[in-house]
């Protein structure tokens, strides 16, 4: 393969110019472009995480934010708009959790068809992940109280749509409490929430996405901690992530995009048998540790077996 040329060769005013030195320069600067083309053409897997979140752009794709789908501000919160008979009602419908971080959602209707109010968000879709397969993910409960408490969240079940992509996505999911959580996951990724993944596909056309998320019920309301809008770098197609919390696939500390690209449908390999959680695949070492915490050998008095309880 050829090397990337670091010190590309010029032309200055005082060279005696020829077809050599003068065209140099010009098949330096395209090796160095094929160079790179033929680097990402054979690690595609990887291409989804060059833009993180596209929760930080606007449709325009102008960068908006940094972080943006971590609700640590109002301006992060407003950057949804709340939509009443298509009419914004921000300041009536939306509000913020300062001390959760968590975009605090109204909403509330008495209709169960046509419902006239839920909350939107156009954003940008760069060309190097059109055509390609990206994932919504959020993670949001009910509550009876406008700040969160683990002992005032409730199920709920809301309305998701995806529109502009290869087809428009429509999808309902229920939000709220979880109760395995501290088997499937990381105490670190709290609270302990639903996150609901939706995958889509964009088109070579598509230059923009609307999400639009809808509350079912006329009580109460939706508090949204973390979202995620953009590619998994997992090797496979219609991959399904199950029982995998949102905080797996973006660091929202560091806010950068996790790689994936060795996990199986977004399982990862378990660091240790101690931190091996429900969703972890195991290897056939920790399978062996596994089996020795539940297979003992009883031992009998003049033997020379070891004694234990099974």
């Amino acid at each position: 393969m050829a090397e990337f040329t670091n010190d590309l060769n010029y032309v200055s005013p005082t060279d005696f110019v020829n077809n050599d030195n003068i065209n140099l320069p010009l098949s330096e600067l395209e090796g160095n472009l094929n160079y790179v083309l033929n680097f990402l053409n054979g690690n595609k897997l990887l291409l989804p995480a060059l833009y993180g979140n596209l929760l930080d752009f606007n449709e325009n794709g102008k960068r908006i934010l940094f972080n943006g789908g971590k609700f640590d501000s109002l301006r992060k919160c407003n950057t949804w708009t709340s939509l009443t008979d298509n009419a914004v009602s921000n300041d009536v419908e939306i509000s913020y959790d300062d001390v959760n971080q968590m975009l605090v959602y109204s909403g509330r209707s008495v209709k169960t068809e046509s419902r006239e109010k839920w909350i939107e968000r156009e954003i940008y879709i760069p060309e190097i992940l059109r055509d390609q397969e990206l994932v919504f993910s959020i993670k949001a409960t009910g509550s009876t109280q406008q700040s969160y408490d683990p002992s005032a969240t409730t199920l709920e079940t809301i309305g998701i749509q995806i529109l502009g992509g290869k087809q428009d996505i429509m999808d309902f999911a229920v939000m709220g409490p979880w109760d395995n959580f501290d088997y499937f996951t990381n105490p670190q990724y709290a609270p302990k929430i639903i996150t609901h993944h939706l995958p889509f596909v964009t088109a070579r056309n598509t230059q923009s996405i609307k999400i639009k998320i809808l509350r079912t019920v006329n009580t109460n309301y939706l508090l949204i901690d973390k979202m995620f809008l953009g590619g998994v770098t997992l090797p496979y197609a219609d991959y399904v992530l199950n029982n995998i919390d949102l905080n797996e696939l973006y660091d929202f500390n560091r806010a950068i995009s996790k790689i994936n690209a060795s996990s199986v449908m977004g399982h990862k390999v378990a660091e240790s048998f101690e931190t091996a959680k429900g969703s972890d695949l195991v290897t056939v070492e920790l399978l062996g540790k596994i089996l020795q915490q539940c297979v003992c050998t009883p031992g009998t008095s003049g033997t020379s077996g070891t004694s234990g309880a099974p």
